[in-house]
């Protein structure tokens, strides 16, 4: 995926990014400035003793997308032309539904943690 920033024209090319959630998790977010995804990804390795942080990386894709567009940045192709985003960038529908199938996931693991 390329990003192309409305107001200065640089581009910015993310790739491989199940990989790098998979390897650095929190740490990508935080390099990528995705703040309440940091958090969030941090919190729930703690409480699920970091088992979540083999579930997070499927989402990664669509977090970090979202989250460029939402800061008024453009989709591009590789020879640079504008793509068409059918993402709805002002509604935060998606990041709800991915953070309740988190916590419902972070629940299930905790509760077969307690009773082993």
């Amino acid at each position: 995926m390329k990003f192309q920033n409305k107001d200065n024209g640089y581009i910015e090319e993310t790739s491989l990014t199940f990989l790098w959630v998979l390897l650095f998790g929190v740490f990508y977010f935080l390099y990528k400035k995705i703040w309440n995804h940091a958090l969030i990804s941090l919190g729930l390795a703690i409480i699920t003793a970091g088992i979540s942080w083999l579930i997070y990386p499927f989402f990664g894709k669509q977090i970090v997308r979202k989250n460029f567009l939402r800061n008024g940045w453009v989709e591009v192709s590789d020879t640079g032309e504008q793509l068409d985003s059918n993402v709805e960038i002002r509604s935060k529908t998606g990041d709800y539904v991915i953070l309740a199938i988190m916590v419902a996931l972070a629940l299930a693991i905790t509760g077969q943690m307690i009773n082993l």
